[in-house]
Formats: structure tokens, sequence, C-alpha cells
């Protein structure tokens, strides 16, 4: 018997954005530090500032995503400051309804900075 325990709010939005998001959460997506721990690319490092590009980078740091970054921390001022935590698996001390407003949230942004368009 297999019995498997579903986080519902890995379900929330769209397929597209579930998907990457659950790809960064895992460390299996599109940027350079991932690529480079499956040996897909030969630097970790951002081309736009050359600091390794995992997720922490992509959500809080990077220069490129200044203005999306802008418009996440407003979407999400109530929760505080931003927390990579947080952005990837919600806060366990939120209901599902303040936890899917964050990765609603989080779907804009990664859908407002292209980096994941093909």
């Amino acid at each position: 018997m297999i019995c498997s325990i579903v986080n519902e709010l890995y379900n929330v939005g769209s397929r597209r954005f579930q998907v990457i998001h659950a790809q960064l959460r895992m460390g299996c997506s599109v940027l350079a530090k991932h690529l480079c721990d499956i040996h897909v690319k030969d630097s970790p490092l951002c081309y736009a500032c050359s600091k390794v590009e995992d997720c922490k980078h992509f959500f809080l740091d990077c220069s490129l995503y200044t203005s999306a970054r802008k418009k996440l921390s407003e979407d999400l001022s109530v929760i505080g400051s931003l927390n990579i935590d947080i952005l990837l698996y919600g806060d366990p001390y939120l209901s599902l309804k303040e936890n899917s407003s964050i990765f609603v949230a989080v779907h804009k942004y990664i859908d407002n900075t292209g980096r994941f368009d093909t």
C-alpha cells in the first residue's frame, strides 16, 4: 500500500507555475546552480552579476529582478521581510488561505522576471 501526504498548498495556481515552483524547491530548475549541480552547466554563476544563481539569489538578490522583487515585497508586505523558506515552502504558522496568497505572489514574481520563459 502506498501512502502519501499531499500538501494542498502545492496545488495553488496554474500548473506551469506549480511545476517551476516545485523545481525550485527540489533544486532542479534552470537556475545556473541547479544546472551546475547536475553537470549540465560548467558554472553556477549568474550571467548578470557573477554570483551563485540559486533560489536565494533569484528571489532576494539578483539585480536583474529589482522591479519584480519590489512588487513581490509589496504583495507580501503583511509577512514582513522576504524569507526564502517561506517563498519556497510557505509558513507553517499561517493558514492555507494565507499561504496560498504567498504562493500566488511568488508565481507572479516568477512570471514577471521572465527567467523561466522558454
